[in-house]
C-alpha cells in the first residue's frame, strides 16, 4: 500500500489517542467496521 508523504491530520488524532490504533490503521492500513462506520461509509456512497 502506497502511504502519502504527508500525515493526515486525523491520524495525529489517533496518535494521541491511541499509538497502538494509530499503528493498525495508518501504518498497516486496518480499521475496524463498527455499525457507525459502516452507517458512515453507505451515506458517503449515495
Amino acid at each position: 500500500m502506497d502511504q502519502p508523504d504527508y500525515l493526515p491530520i486525523s491520524m495525529l488524532n489517533q496518535l494521541e489517542y491511541c499509538p497502538r490504533r494509530f499503528w493498525y490503521m495508518f501504518v498497516l492500513g486496518e480499521m475496524e467496521i463498527n455499525a457507525p462506520v459502516l452507517e458512515g461509509i453507505l451515506r458517503h456512497q449515495r
